[in-house]
């Protein structure tokens, strides 16, 4: 934690676990919880915006955080590998100019938050778009597109998502052993 806090992040939690083969700018912009692990080749921008990860999270190799629009992940999610998450996007209509390296009147950006409840998993390869909420407890299959915000403690999958069923809440009483047994341990 206090060689993490010497790189600049603006907080570091306990047992956070990060890969030297990742890339963050807007270290002072990005906030990590604690029992956090960050895997190989995962690249985070905040520099214009900020991220804030809970405690319990993971987040696979090969992802990608944008964060200017503000990224919010609580506690107990998990990003599988090569989750894309923008919090902000470009006007594809043809009445602006998509690049970022134009003056900003040429352009018409799209820039909102994006938050991920509790038990929130992501699988592989899937996209969040700006603006999105994904709900307490839901699930969102590999290779899915999320461009709405969805409900909590369901499972979506596709592009663009859909509902498929209700998930389980049997993981509240998991997360509430895992919490006492980690306090039994202490002692």
């Amino acid at each position: 934690t206090k060689e993490l806090l010497g790189f600049g992040f603006k907080k570091v939690g306990n047992n956070t676990q990060i890969s030297k083969k990742c890339t963050f700018v807007g270290l002072k912009n990005i906030s990590i919880g604690s029992d956090v692990r960050i895997d190989n080749n995962v690249t985070i921008v905040a520099n214009k915006g900020y991220l804030k990860l809970g405690n319990y999270i993971h987040i696979g190799s090969g992802s990608h955080l944008l964060c200017n629009g503000g990224l919010e992940i609580k506690d107990f999610c998990q990003l599988s590998q090569g989750v894309k998450i923008y919090t902000v996007s470009g006007d594809y209509s043809g009445e602006f100019l998509t690049n970022p390296v134009l003056p900003k009147k040429y352009l018409a950006d799209k820039k909102s938050k994006v938050l991920l409840e509790k038990y929130v998993i992501i699988g592989s390869g899937s996209i969040i778009l700006p603006g999105v909420t994904i709900g307490e407890g839901s699930g969102v299959g590999a290779l899915s597109l999320c461009s709405k915000t969805v409900k909590e403690w369901g499972m979506y999958f596709g592009v663009p998502v859909k509902f498929l069923k209700n998930r389980k809440k049997k993981i509240l009483d998991l997360e509430k052993d895992f919490l006492k047994s980690k306090l039994s341990k202490k002692k």
